[in-house]
């Protein structure tokens, strides 16, 4: 059976710096969530944070996502989110400010019974192509501006909030469509937020329909170095002077083995490309060298948006290929499935 990697991953944390991208933990993170949806023109890449003001104001609205669907999605099974951040809670895209939803916790919702909240939800969920923003408070002395770019150099702040973040995200990912924000996008309000996903509404709309109904899984091959080919028998008896030459004959055998998996990578690698893309509705294949592979030369890295409904075909297809190119010295893995993280982009 194919590997499906649900724990490989880095703290590349969305490209918000270099530094971060280039180390690798054994977390279970989404090892390429650079393309979640983010404005046009941020300040910083990988995420929107608008200019908080700390003394006018205690915290910003965190966003981790937006949820399309015909029901309100469930926020019982949702992970807390940052450290330090609140409830995790629902901004009716759809409606005005006052149809925000929140766990009766939140400060956003006291003085409204759990009554009222589920009373509003309903309403919200009778319109149809309802959109929620998946949303926390955030205070402006741990997640403004100043302090992100105080911590961006410390590889374990900024994984723990990227792992963080995914969580929530993840919690997410059989609602019938979500569009993941990328790590640190903060908004000054709950207002400010809603209004920039209403002026992208068009945008926003070809997103959930090229993703909607989809998981995205991710597929990797890599030479095995452990791979050696079969021996040729040989017949019994001998001097050792003919065992010691045959021992080198096997070991130049091997290195001529290895070189002509290098020579064929590409085409096995494009082949197996073509035969997995024919059962996606998207695929896109990235750089090899973009991220480096354990265990030996990454040969291809590639995503593909599969319908949720022949999820299991894809799996089976993967699985025939990895034990066809395993007999061969390659090794695949597969992890998934995703949210939309790399289909998202314009």
């Amino acid at each position: 059976m194919v590997p499906c990697d649900r724990r490989r991953g880095t703290a590349r944390a969305l490209e918000v710096d270099r530094r971060v991208r280039a180390g690798s933990t054994g977390v279970r993170y989404h090892p390429h969530p650079a393309g979640c949806v983010t404005a046009s023109g941020t300040r910083r890449a990988g995420a929107m944070v608008e200019n908080v003001d700390p003394s006018r104001m205690a915290t910003a609205t965190y966003v981790y996502c937006l949820i399309a669907g015909s029901r309100v999605p469930a926020l019982d099974r949702v992970p807390a989110g940052l450290p330090g951040t609140g409830p995790v809670r629902l901004l009716d895209v759809n409606g005005d400010d006052s149809t925000a939803a929140a766990p009766p916790t939140s400060p956003r919702s006291r003085g409204q019974g759990p009554a009222e909240d589920r009373s509003r939800l309903r309403r919200a969920a009778g319109r149809s192509a309802n959109q929620w923003l998946v949303v926390a408070d955030a205070p402006i002395a741990q997640y403004g501006d100043a302090a992100i770019n105080r911590h961006l150099s410390d590889l374990d702040w900024v994984s723990r909030a990227a792992i963080a973040h995914e969580a929530v995200v993840e919690a997410f990912i059989d609602a019938p469509a979500v569009l993941p924000m990328k790590l640190f996008t903060l908004f000054n309000n709950d207002a400010r937020a809603l209004d920039h996903l209403r002026r992208e509404r068009s945008r926003v709309a070809g997103l959930l329909k090229r993703v909607g109904g989809h998981h995205e899984w991710g597929v990797r091959v890599v030479l095995d170095p452990a791979y050696r080919p079969p021996a040729k028998r040989r017949a019994s008896g001998g001097a050792s002077a003919a065992s010691g030459l045959a021992y080198l004959s096997l070991k130049k055998a091997q290195r001529d083995h290895a070189s002509e998996l290098a020579r064929r990578a590409r085409t096995t690698v494009a082949d197996l490309y073509d035969r997995l893309q024919a059962e996606a509705s998207a695929s896109r294949r990235r750089t090899a060298a973009d991220l480096p592979a354990k265990g030996g030369p990454l040969l291809l890295d590639a995503a593909f948006l599969v319908p949720r409904s022949r999820s299991g075909q894809f799996r089976a297809l993967v699985g025939r290929q990895s034990k066809a190119l395993a007999s061969h010295g390659y090794h695949l893995t597969m992890s998934g499935p995703w949210p939309p993280y790399t289909f998202i982009q314009d």
